[in-house]
């Protein structure tokens, strides 16, 4: 072999010796060692996260979570800060031989929501801590945790290592506040409409449903059914407002029928009145409307005796004069 081909090899084994040696270094650049997120009220989120780092390297490539990140501060096991550059998810460290690195930061990435549940989302290759805002109720996890605790006001949760997700409530106190208030406020409303005589079965059946969901814990459900209870009772009382002014009217009609002698037809008129009535009475206000619009337009057409044989006799007559006049014309 040529003295050309010889260093050609030499070259390639010494690249490679290298490549193998820089991977080998990265595999001890940094082991992880604990992972703290703590959820913020306003959905954002304070990242703690702390690595063994090679004391032999000046610097250190770490990925993060849920980039960008926000007022990042890198310590070294001292205390002492430390400089970096960020590239995506990766954070290049000037270690400068430090034997373990404390990133804080904040992110406003690793945190959703869909509408009343938020859930915290992260893959973690060490045992992770996830401490809830104040107020937060646990809804679900993706996994069975380690353990569950409180820190001062706030409740946390600790994972092994791998995909994490937590789903929780925001401001539950505030909504169970909330779902007591409007029940309250419905039900002193049905109350003083019932003592005005109104009757309210849709409204009360979701007022019931609504007590029972808060009684079990189901805030938010509660809080929402209580309010379809309030909006069906404020549509009962238009529609009772509507059906009491249709009965009236009718009533009026019939009592000027009855006045001006108009008795022909009006029985019916009553009788529908009456109906209409009865409906009123039980809370079936729409079909309580429509009874009383018959019931007037009956009684607005009911008609007297006298002007109907008065009508008979007029056509009694037309009827003897075409004979008389027939027999007449054909004589001639």
């Amino acid at each position: 072999m040529s003295p050309m081909g010889v260093a050609r090899i030499a070259l390639a084994m010494l690249i490679v010796a290298t490549l193998m040696l820089q991977a080998a270094h990265g595999t001890l650049d940094f082991s992880p060692e604990s992972l703290t997120l703590t959820v913020l009220p306003d959905g954002g989120t304070k990242v703690e996260y702390t690595v063994e780092s090679n004391p032999s390297r000046v610097r250190i490539t770490v990925q993060l979570f849920g980039a960008p990140f926000i007022n990042m501060v890198i310590r070294d096991e001292a205390g002492n800060p430390l400089g970096a550059s960020v590239s995506g998810d990766n954070v290049t460290v000037d270690s400068i031989g430090a034997s373990q690195l404390r990133f804080s930061y904040f992110s406003r990435s690793l945190v959703s929501q869909e509408g009343p549940t938020w859930s915290v989302n992260v893959t973690s290759r060490v045992e992770t801590r996830v401490v809830l805002p104040e107020g937060a109720a646990l809804f679900d996890m993706s996994d069975v945790p380690l353990g569950i605790g409180a820190a001062g006001v706030c409740q946390y949760v600790d994972f092994s290592p791998g995909d994490i997700s937590v789903y929780f409530i925001m401001g539950l106190l505030r909504v169970e506040d909330e779902s007591r208030n409007i029940i309250n406020k419905t039900e002193k409303y049905m109350a003083e409409k019932e003592a005005e005589g109104y009757v309210f079965s849709e409204a009360q059946a979701a007022l019931d449903e609504a007590k029972h969901l808060f009684e079990v814990g189901e805030y938010l459900e509660s809080k929402n059914k209580a309010l379809d209870a309030l909006e069906v009772a404020v549509i009962t009382v238009d529609r009772g407002i509507s059906a009491t002014g249709e009965v009236e009217k009718a009533q009026m009609a019939v009592n000027q029928a009855v006045y001006e002698g108009r008795t022909i037809g009006l029985s019916s008129a009553e009788t529908s009145l009456a109906f209409a009535k009865t409906l009123c009475a039980s809370g079936e206000y729409i079909e309580a409307t429509a009874e009383a619009a018959e019931a007037y337009k009956k009684a607005v057409t009911a008609s007297k005796a006298m002007e109907n044989s008065f009508n008979g006799q007029i056509v009694i007559a037309a009827a003897i004069l075409a004979v008389v006049g027939y027999f007449f014309f054909k004589n001639l």
